[in-house]
């Protein structure tokens, strides 16, 4: 039976590691840690952006994992929910960058003024969005 366990504990940690590897090329694909650092003029911090997001990718999983409870309050949950909307929204913005979408909406609908204020309407939309599910249905 010991076989048993270890195959299963072989099949997990393999799994494990093709789905974090499978992020990880989705981020690498998509260009988020180096669309950051050369916007933000810190090319040369890229290793402390990648060492950051692996531990905070491993640090995720052994939370949730483990079902760890972090109790920190309300400022603590105000600080966790800014974060992450600012990877998820820079996720967001780096695909579509990747994708080329606002170049692509541009042309097709000879969009010339007001690219900005579209772009901040979905933003607005999508932070309206969350607010409603967190404290309104959830």
């Amino acid at each position: 039976m010991w076989w048993h366990n270890l195959l299963c504990i072989f099949i997990g940690v393999g799994s494990g590691f093709v789905a974090a590897g499978g992020v990880f090329v989705l981020l690498t694909v998509v260009g988020i840690v180096t669309k950051l650092a050369e916007r933000t003029h810190t090319a040369k911090y890229i290793c402390l952006y990648e060492t950051v997001l692996i531990i905070g990718s491993i640090l995720g999983n052994i939370v949730s994992i483990y079902e760890i409870n972090l109790y920190g309050g309300n400022i603590f949950m105000v600080l966790y929910g800014l974060f992450s909307g600012a990877f998820v929204g820079c996720l967001a913005i780096c695909l579509g960058e990747s994708l080329k979408v606002t170049s692509i909406c541009n042309r097709r609908f000879s969009v010339n003024k007001g690219i900005i204020s579209i772009l901040i309407s979905v933003m607005l939309g999508k932070i309206a969005g969350s607010l409603i599910y967190y404290f309104i249905i959830s």
